[in-house]
């Protein structure tokens, strides 16, 4: 038999064999542990009020152990067109984590949270967001992105004629041994306010040098000024809030090396009995071709 009679016999063969073999599913990803830790913005409770400017500067220190020293202060300026007293509130920084799998330690450690009105220490209550929402009659769907949060409700009184700036400073540390660790300001809130709102968000990052990480990242790309190395980062989200069509901006830390999952999905469902049928004599031909093509090289043989 030729060798080009003998690769015609191994394709049927290898064709057979392949027909037989069952499908490869994909892979599911791992789940991944991580945590989460957010704070920002000033939500409005009242009308005829707008939020012309804001600023905020955050800063992220990472120290060994994966403690994290996180530094916000944030400038709103307030105007009314009437003189009212105004009730406000201020995300309380708030942590929480997603755990599916191993558990592991984790904390969020507030050290100060003052809030200044025109440079006058203010007092504030802390509510949860199902308690604020009840107390001020809130809508579920408009408020879901912080439904996991508290808040710092203030007031204070502004007139019609000058603009009022209100400074919050908060200073806590947050602890995770999960695979990422994400912080998140909100920017949302500043939707709840007449008219547009003009926004800079500074963030900072730094990390003593025998500290280890995979990769940090950020988000969203847009609007944002970034510039960084291995241990620093500094990015600047610039943009007015009618232009901005995300609700936070955020900073990521790799800190572990994902996981390496080795799981077969199940099968699919079975197929409906047409397709089953034509399985099946499909499966039919194909034997039928190895039988015959088979029984021809047997012959082929013998004649020589």
């Amino acid at each position: 038999m030729s060798k080009r009679e003998e690769a015609c016999v191994l394709l049927i063969l290898i064709a057979a064999a392949t027909s037989l073999v069952p499908s490869a599913y994909a892979d599911i990803p791992p789940p991944i542990d991580y945590f989460k830790t957010e704070t920002g913005g000033l939500f409005c409770i009242a009308s005829n009020v707008s939020m012309p400017d804001v600023t905020v500067n955050v800063t992220m220190h990472l120290s060994d152990s994966w403690n994290y020293d996180i530094n916000v202060s944030c400038a709103f300026t307030i105007m009314s067109l009437i003189e009212q007293n105004l009730t406000t509130a201020f995300v309380y920084p708030s942590a929480w984590t997603r755990i599916s799998g191993e558990e592991y330690e984790q904390y969020i450690s507030l050290h100060k949270f003052d809030i200044h009105v025109n440079d006058s220490a203010t007092n504030f209550t802390i509510l949860h967001f199902e308690e604020f929402k009840s107390k001020y009659d809130l809508n579920q769907t408009d408020w879901f992105y912080v439904s996991d949060c508290d808040f710092a409700l203030f007031n204070f009184s502004i007139g019609s004629e000058n603009p009022i700036v209100v400074d919050v400073f908060t200073s806590f540390s947050s602890f995770s041994l999960d695979y990422d660790f994400i912080f998140h300001y909100i920017v949302d809130t500043a939707r709840r306010w007449e008219n547009n709102t003009h926004e800079i968000i500074r963030l900072q990052f730094d990390r003593d040098n025998d500290t280890e990480i995979i990769e940090y990242g950020y988000g969203p790309s847009s609007n944002c000024d970034f510039s960084g190395s291995n241990y620093t980062a500094t990015l600047i989200w610039d943009f007015s809030i009618d232009d901005f069509e995300f609700d936070r901006v955020s900073f990521m830390v790799q800190q572990r090396e994902y996981p390496i999952y080795h799981h077969i999905t199940p099968p699919p469902p079975p197929p409906d009995p047409d397709e089953l049928v034509l399985d099946m004599v499909l499966i039919g031909v194909v034997g039928v071709s190895v039988l015959i093509g088979s029984i021809l090289v047997i012959k082929r043989l013998r004649r020589y």
